[in-house]
């Protein structure tokens, strides 16, 4: 598996799940406002790719499960910027022979 590669293409699918923000309507607070189908099927098949390669620990992995809780655009904004820094750290540090962050 392409650990990159991979992270690239969850990456570009929470840019998809972004894409079906639709803003609730005025006096209507805290009602998802992304698909929650694609929302939950982003988070399903990132945290098992994560799960895949990750120990339980890691700081990356335990920051997606805890802030990715709910179809709102916000949240699915940082599971994407997670999914970033990961790609990161294995485009960089990894390669390098450097011990990946372990939290």
């Amino acid at each position: 598996m392409d650990i990159i590669k991979r992270l690239d293409e969850m990456i570009i699918k929470g840019d998809e799940v972004l894409r079906t923000h639709v803003p609730n309507p005025p006096n209507l607070i805290g009602s998802p406002t992304l698909n929650e189908a694609m929302f939950g099927a982003w988070k399903t098949q990132t945290i098992a790719f994560l799960e895949s390669f990750l120990p339980q620990e890691n700081a990356y992995l335990k920051e997606f499960r805890k802030s990715i809780d709910s179809a709102h655009s916000g949240t699915a904004s940082t599971g994407s910027t997670h999914l970033n820094s990961q790609q990161i750290e294995q485009e960089l540090v990894v390669p390098s022979g450097l011990e990946p962050f372990r939290d």
